[in-house]
């Protein structure tokens, strides 16, 4: 099983601050796939597929943190069963 629980505080320059809370939990399959299989091989394997899809044309190291990278690849990785809930 993978548990993830992130919870991440902001302040802007206009004073105020803003808090997000993720969470994702991931099972194993017996004899199967484990759940750091699922997590670590599933996200590696839809970049991939994006890439050679041209659905990813950014070049270079690029943090996860660029729009047009993580929205389309959660939307992918949620057909796969591995679920972010921001709350």
């Amino acid at each position: 099983m993978v548990l993830m629980d992130i919870k991440v505080t902001g302040s802007f320059p206009d004073g105020h601050s803003e808090s997000r809370k993720m969470e994702m939990t991931v099972f194993g399959e017996a004899g199967n796939n484990s759940a750091t299989s699922k997590t670590v091989g599933h996200c590696a394997a839809t970049a991939a597929m994006m890439i050679l899809n041209g659905e990813i044309t950014l070049r270079g190291v690029i943090a996860p943190i660029v729009p047009e990278l993580y929205k389309p690849m959660l939307k992918n990785l949620q057909g796969k069963g591995i679920n972010i809930v921001t709350k």
